[in-house]
């Protein structure tokens, strides 16, 4: 979904439809947010598909998506929310589904796929038997990772990304799978050895000590 901001301002009570987050709280996937909360290349696409800045001019760290409903698909927006009068919300729905997920054959054929979201750092792909390349429209950041799943075997695969989608290409499987992807950068994995390490060194001066008391 995309929200629309109406008259927010900082020094009166502000007129708006779902402030940034509130649709986080009733479980609705929103393509605006704060600022702090939003990835740069999701800003970046934002202010393409809107022709403008996304944030509002009273309130900086607030981004909204004020741009065309079917410009805004691309995005994987369905609705737009906007302000409508005495507080009622007006809905504009976009017609046909927004696409998120294609699978394209070797013959050049494309067509829509299963995807979910496991969690909140995986998202995976169903990819159907004859496929050579899939796209997932998500925003993209260094860290993300991706596997063909089938049965016990996994292999790792190559990440095309631009500001709105991940690509995966040479995807050779002619029985097809699962495309599973996994967030996990170097800093995640080195802060977690650190944190093993040092959770290990803390425990042996612990036994160190208990030892030295009882001698």
């Amino acid at each position: 979904m995309a929200v629309v901001p109406g008259n927010w301002r900082l020094d009166e009570f502000p007129k708006a439809v779902l402030p940034p987050n509130a649709a986080l709280a009733y479980g609705l996937y929103s393509a605006g947010g704060y600022d702090s909360l939003l990835l740069k290349p999701t800003v970046k696409a934002l202010e393409k598909l809107c022709g403008r800045s996304p944030f509002v001019a009273t309130n900086g760290n607030m981004a909204y998506a004020p741009g065309r409903l079917e410009a805004l698909k691309t995005l994987g927006v369905k609705v737009q929310v906007l302000p409508g009068p005495e507080g009622q919300a007006l809905f504009k729905i976009a017609k046909g589904e927004p696409v998120r997920a294609l699978a394209k054959a070797k013959d050049g054929r494309v067509s829509r796929v299963p995807f979910g979201y496991p969690s909140c750092n995986q998202a995976e792909v169903e990819a159907p038997a004859g496929s050579e390349a899939i796209l997932l429209s998500d925003s993209y950041c260094p860290g993300w990772e991706a596997w063909l799943v089938e049965g016990a075997e996994a292999e790792q695969l190559t990440i095309e990304a631009d500001q709105l989608n991940r690509r995966v290409v040479q995807f050779n499987q002619p029985s097809g799978g699962k495309v599973k992807f996994v967030y996990r950068p170097v800093s995640y994995l080195l802060g977690l050895y650190l944190t093993l390490l040092g959770l290990a060194w803390l425990s042996g001066v612990l036994c160190a000590t208990k030892r030295g008391e009882g001698e």
